[in-house]
């Protein structure tokens, strides 16, 4: 379940763990400016960990072309697939292609009533291989940017770790604007960043690592040109 608060929230529980609630010298929109970065932090960490927890997806309808645009929130991809049949959300994973095997596919041709099999996301498009029909719908999976937290907003801090990382975070930049002593503030925020970083960490290994295997997709040794049927 999401942890959540609003940023009007964060912003006095930040001037509260600061000893700041009257003070002017950091103005709202500096707050928010600083609660944002730390959030940032915040959301890196749970994406590094191999937790898809912000993952989002978004359908492209193929209009004829070979590539198509990456979100424009796009942070990382996770996964792009074929939306095979459309009435039971039955899908087929496109492989990702690795730099060395786009040219050995390139120019390839698709047969009627097939499909894209792989992938390659360059310069903020993605590659279709070989280039689909029109009309063909695929799915991008993809971890987006984090927000920038500069208007009132609901912000998912995952874990109670997460919260007292992003207030001690917070503190820390500020002491620094207000010439205050940061020895506290540190000390217990790397001790927040250890705790939040194991939690999301363990949430992300539930289950071990398998290779997964796809008879419709998965081909070995990158023999594209031989073995892949088009």
């Amino acid at each position: 379940m999401p942890r959540v608060y609003t940023l009007t929230d964060l912003i006095q529980r930040s001037k509260r763990r600061c000893d700041m609630e009257n003070d002017p010298s950091i103005a709202p929109d500096e707050w928010a400016d600083l609660i944002s970065e730390a959030y940032g932090e915040l959301y890196t960490i749970v994406f590094e960990s191999g937790l898809q927890y912000f993952e989002r997806a978004l359908q492209i309808t193929t209009t004829g072309a070979q590539t198509i645009g990456e979100p424009v929130d796009h942070l990382s991809t996770v996964q792009v697939a074929y939306l095979v049949d459309v009435a039971n959300r039955r899908y087929i994973a496109l492989r990702e292609l690795m730099a060395q095997e786009r040219t050995i596919i390139s120019g390839a041709t698709i047969a009627s009533g097939n499909f894209a099999r792989a992938f390659a996301l360059v310069d903020r498009q993605i590659f279709l291989y070989p280039t689909p029909p029109p009309g063909q719908i695929y799915e991008i999976r993809y971890v987006p940017q984090p927000p920038d937290l500069n208007e009132p907003a609901n912000v998912d801090v995952v874990t109670p770790d997460g919260l007292s990382f992003l207030i001690w975070n917070v503190a820390v930049m500020a002491s620094a604007k207000t010439e205050v002593d940061a020895t506290l503030a540190l000390q217990r925020l790397e001790a927040a960043r250890d705790r939040f970083t194991e939690s999301v960490g363990l949430r992300a290994l539930n289950a071990p690592r398998r290779r997964i295997l796809d008879i419709e997709t998965d081909v070995g040794d990158g023999e594209w040109a031989d073995r892949l049927r088009w």
